[in-house]
């Protein structure tokens, strides 16, 4: 073998060897995607629920206020969905799923074993700044048509007594049973409920989180995340007193909470509505936060630099405290200005086994609060 061939030997060697070293420095080896408008016009266009279906269809449901006069309140606001046959790649124009005379707002829900769509929303009154009720509609056939409103009945009382009131994305924890948390600043119930007959059925028994008196844990905006065992879950909350997210554990599949308590993520900011889900091709669970450092330190001018934030944990490292989250990765808001950044992402795995994450970024024109939406993809 000549000298030229031994060089060339020993140099595809190095770099088959630089890359497994590469490897072991960096074993997370998620890929985060470049951020690219979904939504961009002059709708308000404003959180969203992200629904894969067994044939890959990808279902984008959220609120809509249309035009320059839609806003972040507003009796407008009607639910949409569009759709994806390319794992996001392009969308589908929106179109209406439901709509009347009041806001209809914080779309959440999910997909039953059996493929069935739930959605839960609140009806809120835009012109008087008050909450009407809470309610849900179904769909048995991917979204192709649904049932009435049902008005939630049994939270009303909620509705009553607290200004701001709503329902949570639900998780499956097995045997037809799903749980969902319903909240307000302070307190939020874990429920579990089944559906029969398109009709939402909720169990008597549920966990209480109270702290209306002590005001120990100003809660809200709950997000939960099932591990594969089953019956170990987190929740992530928002801090209403605009700090960053406390963390609650549950071992038991939801019949039992600990007390939340503060997580070490963005502990300088505050941040609205988490994202946390368990990812099961890296088994790690991931987390991603938006921060409205604006508001924390008083400064508009903060809001230029508010970021996305990914953060990537094993299971142990969760459930043995609040303070382990690992910051993975950071990225700008995608329209940088003084007002405060939306926040509130979603996402979908895919088909094909990557992620779509959708937020809501936000400025204000020159009518009121201007929103929409854009998107990134994690993979591996």
């Amino acid at each position: 073998m000549g000298k030229q061939s031994i060089f060339v030997f020993y140099s595809i060697i190095l770099i088959l060897f630089s890359g497994c070293f590469e490897e072991i420095k960096n074993p997370s080896l998620l890929k985060v995607s470049e951020i690219k408008p979904s939504y961009v016009n002059n709708d308000h266009a404003a959180e969203s629920l992200l629904l894969t279906l067994k044939n890959g269809l990808i279902l984008h449901f959220f609120r809509l206020d249309p035009g320059l006069g839609g806003g972040h309140v507003g009796n407008g606001g009607r639910i949409v969905c569009r759709e994806s046959v390319d794992n996001g790649a392009t969308w589908t124009e929106p179109i209406t799923i439901f709509d009347d005379e009041w806001d209809n707002r914080n779309i959440r829900g999910g997909l039953t074993e059996d493929g069935t769509i739930v959605l839960f929303f609140r009806r809120y009154d835009g012109n008087n700044w008050k909450p009407v009720d809470l309610n849900y509609i179904v769909s048995k056939d991917n979204g192709k048509s649904w049932t009435k409103r049902t008005q939630l009945v049994e939270f009303q009382r909620f509705v009553d007594n607290f200004y701001e009131i709503w329902i949570s994305n639900f998780t499956n924890i097995g045997n037809g049973r799903y749980l969902i948390p319903v909240c307000g600043p302070k307190y939020c119930e874990m429920k579990i409920f089944r559906v029969q007959e398109e009709k939402v059925v909720f169990e008597s028994k549920n966990f209480i989180f109270d702290y209306i008196k002590n005001g120990e844990a100003e809660i809200d905006e709950p997000y939960i995340a099932i591990m594969p065992e089953k019956n170990k879950l987190v929740c992530l909350f928002r801090d209403e007193a605009n700090s960053n997210y406390y963390q609650s554990i549950s071992l038991n599949n939801g019949v039992g909470w600990t007390q939340p308590v503060k997580t070490n993520m963005l502990e300088q900011y505050f941040c609205p509505s988490p994202l946390i889900f368990y990812e099961d091709m890296s088994e790690k669970i991931i987390t991603i936060a938006t921060d409205r450092r604006n508001i924390s330190t008083k400064n508009d001018k903060d809001a230029l630099q508010s970021q996305v934030s990914i953060f990537t944990n094993t299971i142990d490292e969760v459930v043995a405290g609040s303070k382990n989250y690992k910051l993975l990765f950071q990225m700008g808001r995608p329209k940088p200005n003084e007002y405060q950044f939306y926040g509130y992402p979603a996402y979908t795995k895919t088909i094909d086994g990557k992620y779509v994450v959708i937020f809501t970024e936000s400025f204000v024109d020159s009518v009121n609060e201007e929103a929409d939406l854009y998107q990134f993809v994690l993979s591996y």
